[in-house]
């Protein structure tokens, strides 16, 4: 009697206790039970991806003992022969399809009961990659190289270069910036006005520079820029610094790396005071041609001479048209003869300011 009493005992504890059992990071089913009444609990990743190995560890315990572990889903069975109380397994299936499945654990007990779990999971399209490993429409770890539907191409412009410069979607080796002259596009400037530098290189050097701008008025620096510039076909390259805000007469110093290049004076200021009406304008006929002269204008700003041409001087009818631009330096020029015979000067500053136009003058 008390040994009944005792093995009464000791089932009622293995009842309330249970089994436990730990999941592993690719995927579990979980199986819990003393007799084929108890449970079964399946845990595992909820999906998968085509063509990835999926694994199911189970561990099952049962009191009454197991015979036998059966593992069935769409594709296949597989069983495993145990005969004791605790079954331990591992099951791996790689699926080839999309879509939602079940997987199933079946026990066969020792009593002739049986245990039953589904568990369902998804199988999903994985990433498509290159050869390399590299997800489709991604750069691979080996620049300048870009996964591109499933080939591996070159391309710097998205994957940037492991050496040398990205030019023209190429990594092209850098060749040090060998700089011949710097000079300004023009002298005269307004206050904050973006203001061009021209930049003549020797041919072949190319790659991302760094080049400092520094202006000084009377001595003292007023304004310092950092410009960042991609030279690579340019012979003459510009590049733009931005004026400082007070006018003033400003020396512009130029470098790169250790060299420093002066570029003279620039003048910053408002100007809206035209230049003088040009003087001593003529024209006469020669050899097919027609010569213009005229007296030279004293603006310190002056820029240009504008030309403009008709064929008519009357009032109501005379259409006057662009003819051609003159260098400030320039005091006369010639025009092929045709039937506009008649013209007029205008002189252009630095700023846009236009002088009166000249008097008209005819060819003879």
């Amino acid at each position: 009697m008390e040994t009944q009493n005792i093995l009464s005992i000791v089932f009622t504890i293995a009842v309330i206790v249970g089994i436990f059992f730990t999941l592993s990071s690719s995927g579990v089913i979980k199986i819990e039970g003393i007799t084929h009444k108890a449970e079964i609990n399946i845990e595992s990743k909820e999906s998968f991806s085509k063509g990835e190995q999926a694994v199911f560890e189970v561990k099952a315990e049962n009191f009454a003992g197991i015979k036998k572990m059966i593992y069935v889903s769409p594709y296949k069975t597989e069983e495993k022969t145990c005969n004791s109380q605790q079954c331990d397994a591992v099951f791996t299936e790689t699926f080839k399809k999309t879509g939602l499945f079940f997987v199933e654990i079946r026990l066969e007990l020792a009593d002739n009961g049986k245990m039953t779990e589904k568990k369902k999971i998804q199988v999903i399209e994985g990433e498509k990659k290159c050869s390399d490993g590299t997800v489709f429409g991604y750069c691979s770890k080996e620049k300048p190289k870009y996964c591109n539907n499933g080939k591996l191409e070159e391309n710097c412009i998205k994957c940037g270069c492991e050496q040398g410069t990205c030019i023209e979607n190429k990594c092209l080796a850098e060749e040090a910036l060998e700089i011949k002259e710097v000079y300004f596009a023009k002298k005269f400037v307004e206050p904050n006005e973006k203001t061009e530098i021209i930049l003549e290189k020797e041919e072949g050097s190319q790659g991302q520079n760094e080049f400092t701008v520094q202006w000084v008025k009377e001595g003292k620096t007023e304004k310092t820029e950092k410009l960042n510039a991609e030279l690579s076909s340019c012979i003459k390259c510009s590049l733009y610094a931005n004026s400082p805000e007070k006018e003033g007469i400003y020396k512009l110093n130029f470098s790169f790396k250790e060299k420093v290049f002066s570029l003279g004076e620039v003048v910053v200021r408002n100007d809206v005071t035209a230049p003088a009406k040009p003087t001593g304008f003529i024209a006469r006929k020669s050899n097919g041609k027609i010569l213009l002269g005229w007296n030279s204008n004293n603006e310190d700003d002056l820029m240009e001479y504008l030309i403009y041409r008709s064929s008519e001087d009357t009032t109501a009818f005379t259409t006057y048209v662009y003819a051609k631009t003159v260098d400030k330096k320039e005091t006369g020029t010639e025009l092929e003869i045709m039937a506009t015979n008649y013209f007029y000067l205008i002189a252009v500053d630095y700023y846009g300011n236009k002088s009166e136009p000249s008097e008209v003058i005819k060819a003879k």
